[in-house]
């Protein structure tokens, strides 16, 4: 009996060994989504760098002479020096005429100076719509040269107007059912837009100013334009079960589609949406990715579950070479002539010949490597790291990482904004977006989310 109780003392320390090993669970926003209701998003906008702390607490709206709460964000986000989320909420679907909140303004040293009851009509009134999601803004003109001023006489309220079509970043949150636009030359968020069904990717045309969105749910893809910011039409997927992953050609013509379920992949055409091609592919087929080598447009596919990379002729889906791809391929990449799998279970990329797949080296990482990015001006290829909460910088050419640089907490997806010089980086445990300057290799600005950002793009000329 002794020894009964000493076994199972060892299989529950190795439990615990095994569960301490894994990667964190990325934390959620405790908001209930029904379809009566309308998700809204509160921030709170600086005209000026603060040297000061700011609390906006008890947020509250009124309607109808009743006053309903705000939540405040329960993930701990990374504070941005120019725009803060002070509340998110699922909210009833009415039109709203003031706002209340409470202020505490404290100094560097953490001294608390102020604090003050604040109540402001919203001038356009705030209508929220059913199964909708929005962005309110306080606008905020404290400053080191006004804090003895009337605190009410320092705020402004705004409801959120169509941003420009350009220099966008759009971030997919489906655990809200939301969109948000983030503005690339002042990384604050402008907006929020509903989506319907169940979103799981997300590619954009910069040529045509368009996104599209990849619904599971209802087998289509969602067509949406990024100039008048709202959805134009949908192209149905019949005959799929579970459209999972999205990719665009170069010149926006040709979509494809993965189906996990009927492991299949379909080729339509963005426009008129026919489908042009379809083929059996794979166990469990992921996100497909498009690229062009020496010329000739080609597609390289994940299968999860048999391991492999299938490379494929974008014209016409024949297969030009299958590999084995790692214990967990996680997302492919061609940078400098050459393909790259991120192997997360193996912490490893793995580098391959682009025309028969043939694989030339096994490139450890610190981390697990899942998003990877294609940076041709440095040269390097960056690759996110969840385990090592860090990015790692694989210069062209090379079988070693040079370089680690620190860029939140759990990385999650990468974009880039060539104009700009400027990596976004979706970190899904602070729901927050990082801003990393390329040539500086600095993280110069945190763009904070309403929930997970599982998806990002960045639409500019």
């Amino acid at each position: 009996m002794k020894r009964f109780h000493i076994l199972d003392l060892l299989i529950i320390l190795l439990a615990l060994m095994m569960a301490a090993c894994q990667p964190m669970a990325p934390a959620k926003q405790d908001i209930m989504l029904s379809p009566s209701g309308s998700v809204l998003s509160i921030y709170v906008n600086f005209t000026s760098t603060p040297d000061f702390r700011l609390e906006l607490k008890d947020i509250e709206l009124n309607t109808k002479q009743t006053w309903l709460t705000c939540k405040a964000p329960q993930v701990k986000q990374e504070r941005s020096s120019r725009q803060r989320l002070v509340a998110i909420d699922s909210l009833p679907a009415t039109a709203y005429e003031k706002i209340r909140f409470r202020v505490e303004l404290y100094s560097e040293e953490d001294v608390l100076l102020r604090t003050e009851q604040v109540e402001l009509a919203i001038t356009n009134h705030l209508i929220l719509k059913e199964s909708g999601s929005t962005c309110l803004f306080i606008q905020c003109a404290l400053s080191p040269y006004n804090l003895d001023r009337s605190l009410p006489t320092l705020f402004n309220i705004d409801t959120q107007e169509p941003p420009l079509a350009d220099n966008l970043l759009y971030v997919l949150c489906p655990d809200l059912a939301t969109l948000y636009i983030v503005r690339t030359d002042q990384f604050i968020v402008t907006a929020a837009y509903p989506l319907q069904g169940e979103i799981t990717d997300m590619v954009v045309d910069n040529r045509q100013r368009l996104v599209y969105f990849l619904d599971r749910q209802r087998q289509q893809i969602q067509r949406w334009d990024g100039i008048s910011q709202q959805m134009t039409d949908r192209i149905p997927l019949p005959m799929t079960q579970g459209p999972e992953g999205l990719a665009i050609s170069d010149d926006g013509k040709d979509l494809f589609v993965t189906d996990t379920v009927n492991r299949q992949l379909l080729k339509i055409d963005a426009e008129t949406g026919t489908r042009l091609a379809q083929i059996n592919i794979g166990h469990e087929p992921s996100r497909p990715y498009w690229y062009k080598h020496n010329g000739q447009p080609r597609l390289a596919v994940i299968s999860q579950g048999d391991q492999q990379l299938h490379i494929l002729n974008a014209d016409n889906l024949a297969t030009i070479a299958d590999v084995t791809a790692g214990q967990r391929p996680y997302e492919t990449i061609y940078a400098n002539e050459t393909l790259f799998i991120s192997d997360v279970f193996d912490h490893q990329v793995i580098q391959l010949n682009p025309d028969n797949g043939t694989i030339q080296a096994r490139i450890p990482t610190a981390g697990s490597p899942t998003a990877m990015i294609d940076d041709e001006i440095n040269r390097n290829l960056i690759i996110a790291q969840q385990s090592r909460n860090n990015l790692a910088l694989l210069p062209y050419g090379q079988q070693l990482v040079a370089r680690q640089v620190e860029a939140g907490h759990s990385p999650q997806d990468l974009a880039m904004s060539h104009k700009r010089r400027l990596l976004y980086i979706a970190d899904k445990n602070t729901h927050s977006i990082y801003v990393l300057d390329l040539p500086s290799e600095k993280v110069i600005q945190i763009i904070e989310i309403g929930s997970v950002p599982d998806v990002i793009v960045v639409q500019e000329p």
